[in-house]
């Protein structure tokens, strides 16, 4: 029989806990191979930047109406960051799952405006937005025109720091 435990585990999400626990500067001597010659947007999704009360509830870690963090991680890795407009907006997961129309179209204009600035990947943060912006991918790689963006999420490039 297992016996209670009384103590209690801190839960935070990767990104939250390497910003927390390592930071940037430090991370930056951990690296070995920069990620140089890489032009990566991020992707932070609704959970950073609406769930603010459960993620970070003494407000340690920057604003939220304007994430930052996986930018100054992949910053600290070498990456260039690319801005684009519709950086902020949800990738409409949720939506997708009663009706995937709606949720595509928003999603393209998202991704076009990736094409435009430059963006070579999309570092994403949650499970989520990676199935939700890489399907919305695969359905448009069917057009003639469409080259799409590489897709990764932020553990991804925290294991090439060996």
């Amino acid at each position: 029989m297992l016996a209670a435990r009384s103590s209690v585990v801190a839960k935070s999400h990767v990104v939250a806990a390497i910003c927390q626990d390592v930071g940037p500067e430090k991370l930056r001597g951990f690296v070995q191979k920069p990620l140089s010659r890489i032009k990566i947007a991020t992707h932070h999704g609704c959970h950073f930047n609406h769930l603010t009360h459960i993620i970070d509830p003494e407000g340690k870690l920057g604003p939220w109406d304007n994430p930052t963090l996986m930018d100054e991680m992949l910053e600290a890795l070498g990456a260039t960051m690319v801005d684009y407009d519709e950086k902020y907006l949800c990738c409409r997961y949720a939506i997708s799952l009663a009706d995937a129309t709606p949720a595509e179209k928003l999603d393209m204009q998202k991704f076009k405006s990736l094409i435009t600035a430059g963006a070579d990947y999309l570092c994403v943060a949650f499970p989520s937005c990676y199935l939700q912006l890489e399907g919305v991918q695969r359905t448009f790689k069917k057009d003639p025109g469409w080259n799409g963006i590489f897709q990764c999420s932020i553990s991804q490039n925290f294991l090439r720091l060996n």
